[in-house]
């Protein structure tokens, strides 16, 4: 077998092996999707985006928090953002430059989404341990 042959059926080989990897890694994912989207569209209402959080173990609750603050952090990028880059093409034209690159480092707010842990911050590992933070949170604001 010539080298050309060899390298083709590696080739072949280890594409299929790749796809096969796909398939396994894609099928618990799609099951899980499945599921997530099954059990949970059933939630999603106008009062699941408006509502605060609730305490842990009662029902109800939604991300009222997660939006505003997402529209907080936009707000104030942008209440900071947009006049500097404004403000600085304005200057930059007035000076003549014509040659200017412009360069973004990172998307608008990118990776501010720590907001969202705060819907999640009062969860531990047991109930048990759910309650004692609760009760020592309780505790400490009657203090």
């Amino acid at each position: 077998m010539s080298t050309r042959m060899r390298r083709r059926a590696v080739n072949l080989v280890m594409t299929a092996l790749c796809a096969l990897g796909l398939v396994i890694a894609l099928v618990p994912l799609a099951s899980v999707l499945w599921l997530v989207v099954s059990k949970g569209i059933r939630g999603l209402d106008l009062a699941f985006f408006t509502q605060l959080p609730t305490p842990v173990g009662e029902l109800g609750g939604g991300v009222g928090n997660a939006i505003l603050g997402s529209l907080y952090i936009v707000g104030i990028a942008a209440a900071i953002g947009v006049p500097l880059g404004v403000g600085a093409g304005v200057y930059l034209a007035e000076r003549g430059w014509t040659d200017i690159v412009l360069v973004e480092r990172a998307e608008l707010t990118s990776g501010s989404t720590f907001h969202s842990a705060g819907l999640v911050g009062q969860l531990r590992g047991s109930v048990t341990l759910t309650k004692m933070m609760m009760y020592s949170a309780d505790l400490y604001r009657r203090l």
